[in-house]
């Protein structure tokens, strides 16, 4: 599905559910409010006994702090992705129930993170970070990202990481499913894209239709 970005420019909505693979997600150490331009990784682990459905990635205690990484074909120029929304849903094990960096966007010079509560411990959870500067801090300097700052991040995307460590000095046992990238465009886009896609231009001017 393609919907328009608060930006005005078009963004596919994408989704990795995990039904029989790792779609390309591998683990990475995470920077955790740092920065790493090209931080450790390893394969994935595929876990075909549980999910939302069945089906989803495992990731074990591998780094110091540990998450997943997208796969290089969700990268590169990404600024149609302002003003979206990622979100995912996660099953931990063990937790220090803290506030830890939940997701990452790493620039190439440059990471932001975004701080979240902790995930309930033995439940499927449901997380959702928008991509926007709202919530997000420069890694290293831990200061408020601007707007400027986000979308240089955007468009030189070199990684997306989803933190699955949640507890320290224990073996983390954590499993992700249905990841995924959301347009969600202003009712006033909604309304124009429908009147130019659904209705003839013939149509439109003689019934005055508009979204004014």
């Amino acid at each position: 599905m393609v919907l328009l970005g608060s930006n005005g420019t078009i963004a596919s909505a994408t989704t990795w559910t995990f039904d029989s693979g790792t779609e390309g997600w591998t683990v990475v150490a995470d920077p955790f409010r740092g920065h790493v331009a090209t931080p450790a990784s390893q394969p994935a682990t595929f876990d075909a006994t549980i999910g939302l459905p069945s089906g989803s990635l495992q990731v074990g205690d591998v780094y110091f702090a540990t998450s997943i990484a997208a796969p290089a074909s969700a990268l590169g120029d990404r600024s149609d992705l302002y003003g979206t929304e990622l979100s995912y849903d996660i099953f931990v094990r063990a937790s220090d129930f803290v506030d830890y960096p939940a997701a990452t966007l790493n620039g190439g010079t440059m990471s932001l993170y975004y701080d979240l509560a902790s995930p309930s411990v033995g439940v499927w959870e449901s997380v959702q970070i928008p991509l926007s500067e709202a919530g997000w801090k420069v890694g290293v300097t831990d200061t408020a990202a601007t707007q400027a700052e986000f979308q240089s991040v955007l468009s030189a995307l070199s990684g997306i990481y989803i933190l699955t460590e949640w507890v320290t000095g224990a073996s983390d046992n954590t499993n992700i499913d249905n990841i995924h990238i959301d347009a969600i465009p202003e009712p006033s886009t909604l309304c124009l894209m429908f009147v130019a896609l659904a209705v003839p231009l013939t149509v439109r001017r003689k019934r005055g239709l508009s979204c004014d």
